[in-house]
């Protein structure tokens, strides 16, 4: 954004207008009005035009397929006379104006455009040519007009763009060659040649027919000529964008680089739409047009025969270019990772010089002196030399010389280029058929994944191929780049369940009241249920092909009269780009000067940019012993002798009491053990080992106060607060306390503070390991218990009776609660392990902290993710709904709609309030009106933290309030370290939290309910739904669709847990970032950072993730390397292993298997290759398998690549 006189706001064009219109004469604004109602009038004719030829003058057939006549008047009307007319336009307005401004004459003292066209004379003052007239035309002595038609080559050193009298010289010369050229064909007369002889008289010695037949298929099909003219339109439109960079042709283009990078990018990717819709209309001739009955040894149908060798090789040129330049990267980010850089391919290291592309480079920078005599430079500086063309200061070209890295980075396009050919060629060449499916061809162009009796052919129609590359969320899902175009109603996606079921049920009287309903184009549609009716109707509104009483005529009619309406809209935009620009725009100002004035294309009026927006946009070791000895118990429980009952896992209270007591209660009292014995002891600088064990008391009364019942006395002298861990100075004789808070030099918990707390949980283990009845008849049964708990207003139904059976008899249900239970303890641990440091001074190995609490998240998302999937398969398999009967299941299960609309309810409620609030302080920051941002103070969460002891927010509750009774008991009676750490802030135990904790908190929030969204529902849905009655019968996961199943894809328990451990995986991302960057913040003493950057989301990027990936990105560079270096390059391989796992989520088996096909295929008839035979036909993975693979692929990345972000962002700062 720029900012003029008198507040005038405006942002910058970078579309290249500016320099055409300069380019073109235009020097004032009334000029570009002038320009902007010729162009409305131009619209309004075309619109007339698209009117009149198509209600009152619609073309006969074979006006359309008249091609010599139509490539005549094209080549001679449209291109040659268009080229020509552009010329005078050059030689008579262009460049005089030009040589004005050039010359630096202010534009209101510059002629008219109509009077140089009208005054020779004034002409003749700039070149003196013009004074002969037409005269040096006729007598052949063109070289008179030199001054004003010139081959200079290279470019302006005033402007930076070509020499205008180039371009002029240049587009008279193509106007003759087009003119020309359209008087080649034969057409009425029975002059020139015929197209249809030229194409049968060439034939080459391996084309058989050769050409013969082409001639009509490209009169036939409009298919054909669509693709034809894309694949060439499409690799104009990439050359374009070549040249415009390397030979800019306007004035002052050069050194706008926002402008030369907004256009080649522009040109780019238009190119690239039109190649890949040239590939997909190819496509959709072969399988509506093609008739491979009149078709015989031609060069179309050698093609086709030949598809197997052309797209093995094709593969073969891809893996090989993949392997190869990837390879080349890979060796290079390793070696330089190693610190070896003179082992890289380098222009300084291993040369790959690119000789053949430097040859070429050099051809064409020697050419003025050589092959075009004439020519002062060659046609772009970009070929090579010395030159350097600045202009105003800054470089408008220079050349380009290639070297290693030009040679690595064009055999990577290469590669991509090759990647893309393949995938079209095949959607072209087995449009038609395959081994897979052969009748391909009846199911047109695009038909949906899998089908009655086709499984397996997801991804094989021509549409897949020319629509592979395309956007994929977080869920996996494709969205296709391109809107579709769809193949014959009665083959689409639901078919069946139309065409058949529908169309049968269909009565007379429905499809009279419903014949004017839209779309009007297709009653068969019309008559389809609303959603269905209204989707495909807009989608296949263009596919004129398919719409009722169609004939070849009419629809060449649509098509003829639809592109005066495409002229319309383009003839409207250039009018609306020139109104506005002469309306609000600085173009008389930039016209006087270019170097220095930013060319404005609109105002901006808007009240919330605050005066720093204004300003901002303004120019100016064990694992051995453990593992023999777990085998071992594992081989002796198999053996028959030994093998347990199934009883004995049917005995949940033996098993319940033998967990409880032996595992936890034993071991936590083992644990106590030897804190007290040997840990306490050697804090204290006192080392217990087996030599005197039973020497050393732990405390200096031994057992006196445990047996008197003097317990307190083990409480008494503790560690001071001058204690030096491992030495005796400070130390007490304390061996169970209850301090709270940390050791002030380890930053831990108190070791006998820890030791009090397992005695503790070693005594309520043991005794609730006597709670269950067992074989001696003593306790509780479980089953007794659950089958009491009915709730007395009878809201549960018969509540757990039936519960205990359930349980017992599902292993899957046990899993699931165990998995739950464990997820849940999992990321408590995580939550305990930085607040509540256990271990003596890992509060201060931050790099420890961070990589401890990502660990322990993650693995409890993955636990948790999995007790769903198991709960989900239990409904499945273990679930007996008369053992069930109105219990607690049984009624989940009948309120699932309310409980899943529900959770739906609260995750739009989260995502849109939450996301809202972040987008709004994101717009608010960006309009540079920080204050307007919305910031909520968690008040809940600081009262909780203020009850428990914090005193900084100013609640004066409980701990504290400094009055009250809790805080008096908890500081002479218990805790009373609590207090202190509590309030410390170096610590992590109770952070100090503000709004972008809140904001944070509810978007963990929305992941947590999205991700149980999913899964909840993907359990309660498991044994059946509205769409799939009978899902209980097809399993946990099942294919996509499927015979009679149209439309059933995703909606297996299996597709659940699938798309939820994205979300699982999005949720941790969120918590672990917050959770690192508020703590990086903590460490480096800048908590503000955190609180200011925090609230939205340009903050998270700019000041966690991308400031944060600094050291990271440079632990190798072409200066050297440090000790990041391998995280740097884990960092690489982590989004490797990512994106590979897009390949399997996005193209499915269908894709794979016929690819697969062509290389067997191949196989067989390679020498030396086909010596090896296999019994079984490789096949393809389903569509299950493959999204399995990828989500494993994508999740390993995903934690690798963050886990090489953690551990070099943190250890870089703190080591």
């Amino acid at each position: 954004m720029v900012m003029w006189e008198g507040g005038f706001r405006g942002i910058q064009i970078t579309s290249g207008f500016f320099q055409i219109w300069r380019a073109s004469g235009i020097t004032n604004e009334l000029q570009l009005y002038c320009t902007a109602i010729g162009a409305l009038i131009f619209a309004s004719l075309m619109l007339f035009a698209g009117w009149f030829h198509y209600h009152k003058a619609a073309p006969k057939l074979a006006w359309f397929q008249d091609v010599e006549s139509m490539l005549n008047h094209h080549l001679a009307g449209l291109l040659g006379l268009g080229s020509l007319s552009w010329a005078g336009h050059q030689i008579h307005v262009s460049l005089p104006i030009n040589k004005f401004l050039d010359a630096g004459v202010d534009p209101k003292e510059i002629p008219l455009p109509h009077e140089f066209i009208l005054n020779r004379d004034l002409l003749a003052q700039l070149y003196p040519s013009f004074h002969e007239g037409a005269t040096p035309f006729f007598t052949l002595n063109w070289s008179k007009y030199a001054d004003f038609l010139t081959f200079r080559g290279g470019l302006d050193p005033i402007t930076g763009g070509l020499w205008l009298s180039d371009t002029a010289h240049h587009h008279l010369a193509i106007a003759i060659l087009f003119l020309i050229a359209g008087h080649m064909y034969k057409t009425n007369w029975g002059i020139g040649h015929s197209l249809k002889d030229i194409l049968e008289a060439h034939k080459g010695p391996f084309t058989g027919q050769g050409h013969k037949g082409l001639y009509e298929i490209f009169t036939t099909s409009w298919h054909a000529q669509l693709s034809l003219n894309l694949a060439m339109l499409g690799s104009l439109t990439i050359i374009v964008a070549h040249h415009m960079y390397s030979m800019p042709p306007y004035p002052y283009l050069a050194t706008d680089y926002g402008t030369q990078l907004s256009l080649f990018t522009h040109h780019m990717w238009i190119g690239g739409f039109l190649i890949v819709g040239a590939a997909a209309h190819a496509a959709i001739f072969l399988v509506r047009d093609y008739d491979p009955t009149t078709r015989y040894n031609d060069l179309l149908d050698r093609v086709l025969r030949h598809r197997d060798a052309i797209i093995s090789h094709l593969n073969w040129v891809c893996i090989f270019l993949g392997f190869h330049s990837f390879g080349l990267y890979i060796h290079n980010d390793t070696m330089s990772a190693l610190g070896r850089p003179q082992d890289m391919f380098s222009d300084t290291a291993i040369q790959l010089q690119p000789i053949f592309a430097q040859w070429v480079q050099n051809t064409h920078a020697l050419a003025p002196s050589l092959t075009a005599p004439g020519a002062t430079t060659s046609t772009s500086l970009t070929w090579g030399g010395s030159e350097l063309l600045a202009v105003g200061g800054k470089v408008a070209m220079l050349p380009i010389p290639l070297g290693t890295a030009d040679f690595l980075v064009h055999h990577i396009h290469a590669f991509t280029i090759h990647v893309t050919v393949l995938i079209l060629l095949k959607g072209v060449l087995f449009a038609r058929s395959s081994r897979l499916i052969p009748d391909k061809a009846n199911l047109g162009f695009r038909f949906p994944c899998d089908g009655p009796g086709r499984g397996g052919t997801c991804q094989v129609s021509a549409w897949d191929h020319s629509d592979v590359w395309g956007t994929i969320s977080d869920q996996g899902i494709v969205t296709h780049i391109t809107g579709g175009n769809f193949a014959q109603s009665s083959i689409t996606i639901n078919g069946w369940l139309r065409d058949f079921l529908w169309a049968q049920a269909s009565q007379e009287d429905l499809k009279s009241i419903m014949a004017l309903r839209f779309p009007r184009f297709s009653q068969g549609l019309a008559q389809d249920p609303t959603t269905r009716r209204i989707w495909f109707g807009i989608a296949t509104a263009h596919d004129f092909e398919i719409h009722d009483d169609i004939t070849e005529e009419r629809l060449y009619q649509n098509i003829f009269a639809s592109h005066f309406g495409q002229l319309a809209i383009i003839f409207l935009w250039t009018s609306g780009n020139l109104f506005h620009v002469a309306w609000q725009g600085n173009f008389e100002s930039w016209i006087q000067d270019p170097l220095h004035i930013r060319p404005i294309a609109h105002a901006i009026w808007d009240p919330h940019f605050g005066q720093p927006a204004v300003e901002a946009f303004t120019r100016g070791g064990a694992t051995g012993p453990v593992n023999i000895a777990y085998s071992v118990g594992g081989w002796f429980h198999l053996q028959p002798k030994w093998k347990p009952s199934l009883s004995w896992f049917k005995n949940a209270e033996s098993r319940l009491n033998h967990h409880l007591s032996g595992l936890f209660g034993v071991s936590s009292l083992a644990w106590t053990g030897h804190l007290v014995h040997v840990a306490i002891p050697g804090s204290r600088g006192e080392y217990v080992r087996w030599s005197n064990f039973l020497d050393i008391p732990p405390h200096p009364q031994g057992l006196g106060p445990l047996l008197t019942g003097q317990w307190n006395l083990y409480a008494q002298n503790p560690d001071s607060s001058s204690h030096l861990f491992s030495t005796s100075q400070g130390a007490g004789t304390a061996i169970l306390t209850l301090l709270g808070g940390f050791h002030p030099q380890t930053q831990s918990l108190w070791l006998t503070d820890i030791a009090h707390h397992h005695l503790a949980i070693a005594l309520i283990f043991l005794i609730a390991g006597h709670m269950y009845r067992t074989n001696f008849g003593i306790g509780h049964s479980i089953k007794d218990l659950l089958e009491a708990h009915i709730p007395p207003g009878g809201r549960l139904g018969r509540g757990h009776k039936g519960l205990y059976d359930t349980i017992n008899n599902s292993v899957h249900f046990q899993l699931g609660l165990a998995l739950a239970s464990l997820g849940v303890i999992t990321s408590l641990v995580a939550q305990h392990m930085y607040s509540l440091p256990a271990y003596a001074f890992i509060a201060q190995d931050f790099t420890t902290q961070a990589a401890l609490y990502t660990h322990h998240q993650y693995i409890a998302g993955f636990i948790m993710t999995g007790a769903f999937a198991h709960g989900a398969i239990f409904f499945i398999r273990d679930y007996n709904p008369a053992q069930n009967e109105d219990n607690v299941l049984a009624r989940m299960l009948d309120h699932k709609e309310a409980i899943i609309s529900h959770l739906s309810w609260a995750s739009l409620f989260l995502g849109f309030h939450t996301l809202g609030l972040y987008v709004h302080n994101d717009v608010m920051l960006a309009f540079g009106t920080p204050e307007k941002q919305i910031l909520i103070e968690p008040i809940f969460a600081q009262w909780i933290q203020s009850a428990h002891g914090k005193t900084s927010y100013g609640f004066d509750v409980l701990l504290s309030s400094t009055s009250g009774p809790a805080f008096n008991a908890g500081r002479n009676i218990w805790l009373p370290g609590w207090l202190n750490a509590v309030n410390e802030n170096r610590n992590s135990l109770f952070l100090t939290i503000g709004p972008g904790d809140f904001l944070v908190h509810h978007a963990i929030a929305l992941g947590l309910h999205t991700t149980t969204l999913i899964l909840v529902k993907g359990a309660l849905d498991a044994r059946g739904s509205k769409l799939m009655p009978d899902k209980k019968d097809f399993g946990y996961s099942f294919p996509c669709d499927g015979p009679g199943r149209g439309g059933t894809c995703d909606i297996s328990a299996w597709d659940a847990f699938y798309l939820a451990v994205f979300w699982m995986l999005n949720t941790i991302g969120w918590v672990t970032f917050y959770w690192h960057w508020k703590h990086i913040t903590l460490w480096q003493g800048n908590v503000s950072q955190f609180n200011e950057s925090s609230t939205y989301l340009m903050g998270w990027l700019r000041d966690y993730l991308w400031l944060n990936s600094s050291q990271l990105i440079n632990g190798y560079n072409p200066f050297g390397m440090n000790s990041l270096s391998v995280w740097a390059w884990m960092f690489l391989f982590g989004h490797l292993v990512w994106a590979t796992g897009f390949m399997f989520l996005i193209s499915w088996r269908g894709y794979w298997q016929e690819l697969i096909e062509t290389l067997a295929w191949a196989h067989e008839r390679t020498p030396l290759a086909n010596l090896i035979r296999w019994r079984d036909k490789p096949v393809a993975l389903s569509i299950v398998q493959a999204r399995l693979v990828g989500l494993a692929h994508f999740s390993v990345g995903y934690i690798f690549t963050y886990a090489a972000f953690l551990i070099a962002s943190t250890s870089g700062k703190f080591g």
